[in-house]
């Protein structure tokens, strides 16, 4: 469920291990948001290179859902899984964050309730996740909050490095000749073949470094209260001891509170250095707003096409300026000394009787 009023497209993450869709939000005058829903179905395995094929050569991404991952970081009353280890250890490696809630989102009869619901983000803050028990289903639905206005620059970025050579050895062993074409169905099975191995010839022959950027966090007491959050979320999975929770919940208001703080300070911050001098003012209410700019289509005058701003100036003050002279000759005498007899006697008529005399101010 997308709202309308955000610009956004879907795209394309060929995967083996993880069932995705995603779309990108654009954002005007800053870089877009890619959101991701993915799901590992048990039995698949899955390696960090199917990971990094989310997170390459993107900015901010947040990818949220059932991967079917447990790991006693997250999850302290559960046993581990390989799929747990391998994304508790790619995002060890690679700085990105890894939510969950502190709630089960799965429960089994026969086993333990476990968190198999997370949510991995890179550049992005997620001050709060909630597992939800809404519904009859042994799956909760789980709400992942994202502060909208303030995030940190990407740490790290991941790029992919192909060895062309291998690339094409590989698509030389693994790719089938001409196929056997005799109706709409082959056409579509080779079309998905030819993909299959395309991206998994990519994947395969490339190598992926992890790029340093630069980082700009939110302030320092901000990111400390989300460490003490994160803490004392940990206490309260091992223990369940209650006052555990009140304190995690009232640091969780804090840092709500901090962050709407913070973006109210940013903003006043551009507000007073906003000047009439410059276009700064007209950028601030254009993000307001966010209008589409209006294009006047070519007009014409005098038998030609007028395109350029200035022409179409010109031409508007042209039309007025006709507008409002006198008709030219010839004219009635009579005919205007009539007309205007009349607009006297109306005025005469509709003058106020009674006006109070003018005072001098002295």
């Amino acid at each position: 469920m997308i709202k309308r009023s955000l610009p956004y497209h879907q795209i394309i993450i060929h995967d083996n291990s993880l069932e995705t869709t995603a779309i990108k939000i654009v954002r005007q005058n800053d870089q877009p948001i890619t959101i991701v829903y993915a799901y590992r179905p048990p039995r698949k395995p899955i390696t960090a290179l199917d990971l990094n094929k989310i997170f390459r050569n993107q900015g901010y991404v947040l990818v949220a859902g059932d991967i079917n991952a447990k790991h006693k970081s997250w999850s302290t009353q559960t046993q581990q899984n390989r799929a747990g280890t391998i994304v508790r250890n790619f995002c060890d490696s690679t700085g990105y964050t890894l939510n969950a809630p502190s709630e089960p989102t799965y429960f089994h009869g026969t086993t333990r309730n476990t968190t198999i619901d997370i949510a991995i983000s890179k550049g992005m803050t997620v001050i709060d996740s909630t597992s939800i028990p809404e519904l009859t289903s042994d799956h909760n639905p789980v709400l992942f909050e994202v502060s909208l206005d303030n995030y940190t620059s990407p740490a790290l970025s991941t790029y992919s490095f192909p060895n062309w050579s291998k690339f094409q050895e590989i698509l030389t062993n693994t790719l089938p000749g001409n196929p056997n074409i005799t109706s709409t169905y082959d056409i579509e099975n080779a079309i998905n073949t030819f993909n299959t191995t395309f991206h998994n010839a990519l994947s395969n022959c490339s190598t992926f470094k992890v790029i340093d950027k630069p980082l700009n966090a939110i302030p320092s007491f901000i990111r400390d209260k989300i460490k003490n959050k994160n803490r004392l979320r940990k206490e309260w999975q091992d223990s369940r001891y209650p006052p555990y929770k009140i304190q995690l919940n009232k640091l969780q208001k804090e840092i709500k509170k901090d962050l709407n703080n913070f973006k109210n300070s940013k903003w006043n911050k551009i507000l007073i250095e906003a000047s009439p001098d410059d276009d700064s003012l007209y950028k601030i209410v254009k993000s307001i707003t966010n209008r589409k700019p209006f294009h006047i289509p070519p007009l014409v005058g005098h038998m030609v096409l007028h395109y350029s701003t200035e022409d179409k100036v010109n031409l508007f003050a042209d039309s007025l300026e006709s507008s409002f002279q006198e008709n030219p000759e010839p004219y009635e005498d009579e005919f205007i000394d009539h007309v205007e007899e009349k607009v006297e006697n109306f005025l005469n008529r509709n003058s106020r009787r009674h006006t109070a005399p003018l005072t001098s101010p002295q």
